[in-house]
Order: structure tokens, then sequence, then C-alpha cells
């Protein structure tokens, strides 16, 4: 399967084939960790930690692989801090990644949240966020 860019207005994991489970998956970049939130529709999030290494990079590609699925991931740009990352992610073919704007997703995350954040919230909101449709 080869990478395409996704154009808005449509679907935000690429591959059309119902049988290819779609993940979503957000991630916080943080110091010295990536606190990473994996939805599957209809399912409970789930949550893990790996380093901000690049040994942390590859054990998390490794993970995502280990689920056998599309993985849509969506990460707050953050700069140096998350520019490793997301290229790791870009050139993963069965990831797309989106590098979200701070302004934009603090300003989004509280029109639909209507109130201030905690880290437990913001842990599956960027998953959330990739699951709906661009």
């Amino acid at each position: 399967m080869s990478k395409h860019i996704v154009a808005l207005g449509q679907p935000a994991v690429s591959s059309s084939d119902p049988q290819v489970k779609k993940l979503f998956c957000g991630i916080d970049v943080g110091a010295e960790t990536l606190a990473i939130a994996v939805v599957e529709l209809d399912r409970p999030c789930i949550q893990r930690e790996f380093a901000k290494t690049i040994t942390g990079h590859k054990a998390l590609l490794t993970w995502l692989k280990k689920m056998e699925a599309q993985v849509r991931v969506s990460l707050e740009a953050t700069g140096i801090y998350s520019m490793d990352l997301a290229l790791a992610l870009d050139a993963t073919e069965y990831v797309e990644v989106a590098v979200l704007n701070p302004k934009g997703f603090t300003t989004l995350r509280e029109h639909f949240g209507g109130r201030k954040h905690t880290q437990q919230m913001l842990k599956c909101w960027p998953s959330s966020v990739c699951a709906c449709p661009l």
C-alpha cells in the first residue's frame, strides 16, 4: 500500500478495504516521554508511555505494527521536540500522521470540552480528534 495525501472531506484513513482494521492514535510529547492513546472505534482507549528517544520511537512503531492495522496518528506540534517523531511516523507505511497546530488544538479542545482540560482528558483527546473526518 502506498501512502498518499488525504484531501479535505476524504476519509482520514486511506484504506477503502472494510477488512482493514483502523486505529486512531494520539501522542502527547513530553520532556522525556511520549504518552500514547490508541482508540479503535467502539473500543476502550489503550494507553502506554514510551521514552522520547530513538529507541522509544522504534518501540512505539513496533507496538503499533503488532496491532495489524492502518493507524492515523495525531500529535501537537512542539517544534524540535516532536520533529524526529513526526518524521519517523511519516516514513512508516501503515501510519498516517497529522501534526496539529497547538493554538488551534487548544481552541478546539476548549470549544468541545467547555472547560479546562486535565492531563487524563488530554491522553485520549488527540486520538479522538484524529478519528473525526477532515
